[in-house]
């Protein structure tokens, strides 16, 4: 492959990688593609993405290979053909990149530039779809609150009316009986706005 075929190749990838940023995609898919793109453009022997987990160790989320003898070398580290690639965000380090090179094929100095262009591209995937799924419950928590927040309400009207006492004296019975029974506010609004709960 000629220089010019291969940055024409490498181009149509990195486009391909930004289109799926763009639209709903899988951050898993996302990965297991951006390792068999390190292994067909760079020609290593190998390509693997390692995040951190709770505990900050490195666990294999996608690899090119799953031969015991791949994943044992790309989960230690310690070989000497390997090439790691920190995937950063400013200080933030969330996992690496890893590279098996073939014997007979060493990773140039364009070679690396690649590799930290694709690992940069994992990182965005990767924190972007953190960002969606902390923003989606975040969404979900605000719109249970304010559901919440209308089941109270409407709580107060029932209490006030079947126990003939003022809104502010209606919210208090209420939320006396969810402490004393160590429900949740919400739970016991619903009840009594099912009329599945008195109190008196």
């Amino acid at each position: 492959m000629t220089a010019l075929e291969r940055e024409k190749q490498l181009l149509r990838t990195f486009t391909e990688l930004a289109d799926t940023l763009v639209d709903d995609y899988d951050v898993v898919e996302l990965m297991q593609h951006l390792v068999d793109t390190c292994r067909d453009q760079l020609h290593v022997s190998a390509a693997g993405l390692l995040l951190s987990d709770d505990r900050g160790e490195l666990e294999l989320v996608a690899s090119t290979s799953e031969a015991a003898a791949v994943v044992e070398a790309l989960l230690d580290g310690s070989r000497e053909s390997l090439v790691a690639i920190p995937l950063r965000l400013r200080d933030k380090t969330i996992g690496s990149l890893k590279l098996i090179q073939a014997e007979d094929d060493m990773l140039t100095e364009a070679d690396l530039v690649i590799a930290r262009a694709l690992a940069d591209i994992a990182t965005i995937g990767i924190l972007h779809e953190r960002t969606l799924r902390e923003t989606e419950a975040l969404t979900q928590q605000l719109q249970h609150a304010l559901s919440s927040r209308v089941l109270i309400e409407q709580a107060k009207g029932v209490v006030s009316y079947t126990n003939g006492v003022p809104i502010d004296d209606a919210f208090t019975l209420i939320r006396t009986y969810a402490r004393n029974h160590g429900e949740h506010l919400g739970d016991v609004a619903r009840r009594i706005v099912e009329r599945r709960l008195t109190l008196s």
